[in-house]
């Protein structure tokens, strides 16, 4: 088995104050068991550092073997620089990937959720920037449900099915 992450979870610190953030861990969790008969090799950076980690190598580590990365999208997030170059390391591996034809033009390895609107987000120029990039992806909008459940049964099945595929189809390229 290898030591590669499958899924990098990228998100602000404060949006999981209540909880939300592991909640729905724990549900995409659980549901990638039941469909493939194990739990995903995971980077969450709360679940794996270990004290005297360098952190800050270690989630760099972290970004270069992992395959798909979930973005948990906020203006916390938008305004995060860690949060700015998780993504922006990711983008820059699916643009390699599409040079070598190993991933389509339509095809992409972040998925976005959103949690808070942005539209509120009082943002620098950079940040305004960052926010129309991210803007340009598809996303999950789970921002109705925040305070209650992760996000209902049928998402996070939806959305493990998605991430079962593309992470089958990159393995299928190693």
């Amino acid at each position: 088995m290898s030591n590669d992450f499958e899924i990098f979870y990228s998100y602000a610190h404060g949006d999981n104050d209540n909880g939300w953030v592991d909640n729905f861990h724990s549900a995409l969790t659980a549901t990638y068991r039941k469909l493939t008969g194990q739990a995903p090799r995971v980077f969450m950076d709360q679940n794996s550092l270990l004290t005297a980690d360098i952190w800050n190598t270690k989630i760099r580590s972290a970004l270069e073997v992992s395959q798909v990365l979930i973005a948990l999208v906020s203006p916390s997030y938008i305004r995060s620089e860690w949060c700015q170059r998780e993504w922006m390391t990711f983008s820059q591996g699916e643009i390699e990937l599409r040079k070598k034809k190993l991933l389509a033009d339509e095809q992409g390895l972040i998925f976005p959720m959103l949690l808070f609107p942005l539209d509120r987000g009082r943002f620098s120029e950079q940040q305004q920037e960052f926010s129309a990039l991210v803007k340009q992806r598809q996303w999950l909008d789970v921002s109705s449900q925040v305070e209650g459940n992760p996000i209902r049964p049928d998402q996070v099945r939806l959305l493990v099915e998605r991430l079962i595929d593309t992470i089958g189809e990159l393995e299928q390229h190693r």
